[in-house]
């Protein structure tokens, strides 16, 4: 802010922005428009000096929120966190860190920044209080939040499976959840929702989707929940958009491999793998034959 508020900006604490923007629903045949604020934390003059290590929920996490809900006849959701970087703690660092707004974006949407910013304030940068995208701390921040609020309700970690929480009352567990950054897998008995409603006056939420209801994503994977209580798993959505590799017809089959070919390979095989962990076990044998056979 200008008069008594000012903070003077160094040059090299100032980072360049800008806008990225995202369909939240690429893989699943529709489309929801996301736009995001990001910096490129490479430029940070501070990086490598705060701690950065944020842990994400195993796959373990997941299936144990799975079985839970299945066993005990629990309903299952998910719900992905807004903005949630920017709901998370407050940047821990001794000097102030700014981002340059760019000038070259829309008027309508620099006229609506400078609306929330108010009057008083500079129209070229902005001070950083929270994580934004693209600093190293960031997800850290949100995750030590996240974990702040989950026990300020109840809930506490397993100790030996990270980003688990399970919440007890009078000495049996009414609820579980994961969680994967920004996105939470919960169940729980009525009196667990009961909780959850609590957290939900602490964070602003973009969705809170009932796996009753339809296929729903969670962390690449698509679930649903039968009347019975148990679940359906779908990585069709996933494995529908990796690409095939496409060999020039022209090719010379008997010229060594080319160093994109090479990186071509070893990222589709990586999408592939990828899956055959999470559940498509009859991709494994294919993915670790190619492998093999990549050139080294």
């Amino acid at each position: 802010r200008r008069g008594r508020w000012r903070v003077r900006a160094e040059r090299e604490r100032v980072l360049s922005s800008r806008a990225l923007h995202v369909n939240k629903l690429a893989g699943i045949g529709d489309w929801k428009a996301s736009t995001r604020w990001i910096t490129g934390g490479h430029h940070d003059p501070d990086k490598g000096c705060f701690e950065s290590s944020s842990p994400t929920a195993l796959l373990l996490c997941h299936q144990m929120v799975l079985f839970y809900a299945s066993m005990m006849g629990w309903i299952c959701s998910c719900a992905d966190v807004k903005s949630a970087f920017l709901q998370g703690g407050d940047l821990e660092r001794p000097e102030s860190l700014f981002l340059r707004i760019p000038l070259t974006w829309p008027k309508r949407v620099l006229d609506h920044l400078w609306d929330r910013l108010g009057p008083n304030c500079r129209r070229d940068i902005l001070r950083v209080r929270k994580g934004v995208f693209g600093l190293q701390e960031s997800p850290r921040l949100f995750y030590k939040h996240l974990k702040k609020l989950l026990c300020s309700i109840g809930f506490r970690e397993l100790v030996l499976v990270r980003c688990c929480f399970v919440l007890f009352k009078s000495g049996v567990c009414v609820a579980i959840c994961t969680i994967h950054v920004d996105d939470l897998l919960l169940a729980g008995t009525a009196a667990g929702y009961e909780v959850f409603e609590q957290l939900k006056t602490m964070l602003k939420f973009g969705a809170w989707r009932c796996l009753r209801d339809d296929w729903t994503k969670f962390c690449g994977r698509m679930y649903r929940q039968l009347p019975d209580f148990s679940f359906e798993i779908s990585l069709d959505f996933y494995t529908s958009v990796i690409p095939l590799i496409k060999i020039d017809p022209d090719r010379d089959m008997d010229a060594p491999t080319s160093p994109s070919e090479k990186l071509e390979l070893m990222q589709v095989n990586g999408q592939n793998g990828w899956a055959a962990r999470q559940g498509r076990y009859d991709l494994s044998f294919g993915v670790s034959q190619c492998q093999q056979e990549i050139p080294v």
